[in-house]
């Protein structure tokens, strides 16, 4: 990361590589060469020019790389082919995007923000083959989007601020959509305040979803973005002694969302929209920080999400998160130790089992200033090593799947 008075510039890069035992898409078990591998790429240049005390801006072009290729082995002896059939998956997708942004204040009553962001998926490109019986498939495509969008904040009264805003957003895929959202926020007095939030949201099909598999089914349906909307009322209150303290009742109910499922024909996986859901829950949070860096935060989500479709909880949504965070200097300043501590309730499966509670203990050694503009972090996850499993997709057969014991981490960070 670079950055100047008014400009910066953030290129990244991630690349894994990871062995898949597990039988997913009915592969050998336990073979070897089931193994798949993405990239990631992105690089950014961000201009924020100084136009006074009463409005901003932002322009930001960026680029993205992203890359995957899947090794997957079949035993075929059924059909009179080989036991080891090897089937290759690959996909590529490139982009270049732009965002531009500005903001006037004391303009329609408050803070006004207008703004607009335009993407080209230039490659878009999956492959499916092997070697006896060819290509599966072999999709080449681009697409372009964009969107426009506004908020503006308006003082009703000294405390009471209305905050409005919404935005329209075009794929090539589905057309227009124009989503809304809207907060009343009241301050009671310096150290309260009430909010009461509405917002709609929506995500489109990507290129994987709207094209995997669809050549090989002929009763795939065509796919609708994901719809959400969502009700929010949120207290919050700074104590005298330094804890804060918030409280949030919400309810979110999701429309078409996007599942893999398989094909009851041809017993092919693909992606179709599901019936809805909603979930109504209750979010707690208090925090204390401290002189010399020290912090402690506890909070609990506990929460009802229900499948519409079938009137059953859904899959793989617990009932109950607890967290706890704590961050102290550690012999010295320039060394903060982390402690986090995640219980997640019990889980409802696709089979109708269930998935048993949990509790992870985590610890970090982060160094701020190692030299200049240098940060590193020393992260040991599950260090009690609790073992504990998670529910999975259709694409595994395991209805809940074993995840990693104790393991440790190193990052770096440098920032000129």
């Amino acid at each position: 990361q670079i950055d100047s008075s008014d400009c910066s510039f953030n290129a990244a890069y991630a690349r894994r590589e990871k062995g898949v035992p597990t039988g997913f898409y009915t592969t050998v078990f336990n073979d070897d060469e089931n193994h798949a591998l993405d990239a990631t790429g992105l690089a950014d240049l961000t201009w924020t020019p100084d136009l006074g005390a009463d409005r901003s801006a932002l322009l930001r072009t960026y680029y993205t790389d992203y890359r995957y290729g899947g090794w997957y082995v079949y035993d075929d002896t059924g059909a009179g082919g080989p036991p080891d059939l090897l089937f290759r998956d690959r996909a590529i997708g490139q982009a270049l995007g732009l965002d531009a942004q500005l903001a006037f204040d004391e303009t329609l009553g408050g803070l006004l923000t207008v703004g607009s962001n335009a993407r080209w998926n230039f490659v878009q490109d999956q492959k499916g083959w092997d070697a006896l019986y060819g290509t599966y498939y072999d999709e080449h495509s681009d697409s372009f989007e964009w969107g426009v969008f506004a908020q503006d904040e308006i003082a009703l009264t000294q405390r009471t601020t209305l905050v409005a805003g919404g935005r329209f957003d075009r794929y090539e895929s589905f057309g227009g959509r124009f989503t809304p959202r809207a907060a009343l926020v009241f301050a009671a007095d310096a150290c309260t305040s009430l909010k009461l939030l509405y917002g709609e949201a929506f995500r489109a099909p990507n290129a994987s979803e709207l094209t995997y598999n669809v050549g090989l089914i002929a009763s795939a349906p065509e796919l609708e973005p994901e719809l959400t909307t969502s009700v929010e009322a949120v207290a919050e209150h700074l104590f005298e002694n330094g804890w804060r303290a918030s409280c949030s009742l919400f309810h979110y109910e999701i429309d078409d969302l996007i599942v893999r499922v398989e094909d009851p024909v041809t017993f092919e996986l693909l992606y179709r929209n599901a019936d809805a859901f909603k979930a109504d829950g209750l979010e707690l949070e208090l925090e204390r920080r401290f002189a010399g860096a020290r912090r402690l935060r506890l909070s609990a989500a506990l929460q009802e999400v229900e499948d519409l479709g079938s009137g059953e909880r859904a899959a793989n949504s617990p009932r109950e998160v607890l967290q706890l965070v704590g961050e102290t200097p550690f012999f010295t300043p320039q060394l903060l130790a982390a402690v986090e501590a995640v219980y997640v309730g019990e889980r409802r499966t696709l089979a109708g089992d269930s998935a048993d509670a949990y509790v992870l203990t985590n610890l970090a050694l982060r160094a701020r200033e190692l030299a200049p503009g240098v940060e590193l972090a020393l992260i040991a996850r599950n260090v009690l090593d609790q073992a504990y499993s998670d529910p999975v997709g259709p694409e595994l057969v395991q209805d809940t799947l074993q995840q990693d014991g104790f393991s440790l981490a190193l990052s770096l960070s440098v920032r000129l």
